[in-house]
């Protein structure tokens, strides 16, 4: 085989190991989205854009910020929980029944499995008085200047996630004021 074939044939490769790779990463997102336990958040956003990646709702969840006595149980002494672990939280639904808040946390997920509805995976991002917690959920883009209802009345978002058996997860609805978010 010629210099030039190989090179052919290994740029080819490459291409096509790529686009297998992309494929692998949407299928699996698509896989959650439609077969995840469905979870309702309450958020609390924080800043609506960003010059370079445009409009976008940057939103912090009312579990995103966990103190000792919201959960049940949490890790003490040597399993000790500090900055950039990787905790589970279960999720139960509040005593109204429509949001679902922190029920427990640990460093294990088997722990926690099978006895709540849902697990969600988080990135411990600060400790101190309870834990600061970051899921991969915070940032929501939208079309460029349909943020702005969002923008006014923040406190009134909702987001409707899918929470898969590892704890990974993802957006798959947002409600303002109750109401479903569509995008045009």
């Amino acid at each position: 085989m010629s210099p030039v074939s190989r090179k052919a044939v290994l740029f080819v490769a490459v291409v096509l190991l790529q686009a297998a790779v992309l494929a692998v990463m949407a299928g699996e997102r698509m896989h959650l989205l439609a077969t995840g336990t469905p979870v309702m958040l309450a958020c609390e956003p924080v800043d609506p854009r960003s010059l370079f990646s445009g409009d976008y709702v940057r939103l912090r969840y009312k579990i995103s910020r966990i103190s000792p006595s919201e959960v049940d149980r949490t890790h003490e002494g040597s399993d000790e929980i500090k900055k950039n672990d990787t905790v589970y939280v279960a999720l139960k639904k509040d005593s109204k029944g429509e949001l679902y808040r922190a029920a427990a946390v640990s460093k294990d997920l088997s722990e926690l499995s099978g006895r709540f509805p849902a697990v969600l995976r988080a990135t411990v991002t600060g400790t101190g008085n309870g834990l600061l917690l970051r899921y991969g959920l915070e940032d929501y883009f939208v079309p460029q200047d349909q943020g702005k209802m969002m923008e006014r009345d923040l406190r009134n978002v909702t987001v409707e996630v899918r929470v898969g058996k590892s704890g990974d997860s993802a957006v798959s609805r947002v409600f303002f004021r109750g109401k479903e978010v569509h995008f045009e």
